[in-house]
């Protein structure tokens, strides 16, 4: 179980919910199999743009991550890509918010290939306009212009391509899988499955593709297996069948 030391900042606007908002928070680590080790947490009007906590709760934090072991520093607060990257340095463990804990949850419990994608987009997704907006910030503090540009903000700009290039890998992907699984779904032993059918009754498939039968495992949500055979699917499915069919193979593991 990994050591999680479980952070946040009371803004004095929100001292009325911030004692929920932490026991929520602490609930979220469970539900992500997180052992809370530590809590610290620090009042104050505003967050500080570069690192969060001020310089003396994050020496205090620092501290608390020798003495405990602890693998993980988890924000109540939302954090942009840079300001965890800062903490992260300082501590020398991995920093995520809330949002990022939420989406870990996904992760944790994703099973399915395709699951595990839809989390991997919806991740960045969530991070890249943080990593766009913090260089266009630093960027403009700076007056705009190339030759003005510092180290903070070209770091942003590499990391929000980074991020952009993975979305447009990770779309083509799902697309790929999207397609031979309603391919699967309609043409599994000549029977027409619609989506509905799917969604309400079946768990999981697994294939096992060959060279002229492929057999199908399909899981249903009563707790039963139906195993389908299918002739021929490389001639069905065409030139790029094989691609597919590894590819949604993958999506079901």
């Amino acid at each position: 179980m990994k050591k999680v030391i479980l952070a946040g900042i009371c803004l004095r606007s929100q001292q009325k919910s911030f004692a929920s908002s932490m026991e929520e928070c602490e609930r979220l680590c469970e539900a992500c199999g997180y052992e809370i080790v530590e809590k610290l947490t620090q009042t104050s009007d505003s967050i500080d743009r570069n690192t969060a906590f001020r310089k003396g709760k994050i020496e205090e934090l620092r501290l608390l991550v020798e003495n405990t072991d602890a693998q993980l520093v988890v924000f109540f607060n939302s954090l942009t890509v840079q300001m965890a990257h800062r903490i992260s340095e300082q501590i020398g463990i991995n920093v995520i918010d809330r949002t990022s804990l939420i989406l870990d949850i996904f992760a944790y419990r994703a099973r399915s290939r395709q699951a595990k994608l839809q989390v991997e987009m919806a991740r960045l997704q969530y991070a890249l306009p943080k990593a766009v907006s913090e260089g266009g910030s630093e960027e403009r503090s700076r007056g705009g212009g190339v030759k003005n540009r510092g180290a903070g903000e070209m770091r942003s700009s590499v990391i929000a391509r980074t991020y952009r290039n993975r979305i447009a890998e990770l779309k083509k992907e799902l697309a790929e899988i999207k397609a031979i699984l309603k391919a699967a779904e309609k043409h599994i032993d000549g029977e027409e499955i619609d989506r509905a059918f799917v969604d309400r009754y079946i768990s999981d498939i697994t294939v096992y593709p060959d060279e002229e039968i492929t057999r199908f495992e399909i899981h249903l949500k009563a707790g039963t297996t139906v195993t389908k055979t299918l002739q021929n699917l490389t001639s069905r499915a065409g030139s790029n069948s094989k691609k597919m069919i590894k590819a949604y193979e993958e999506s079901m593991r």
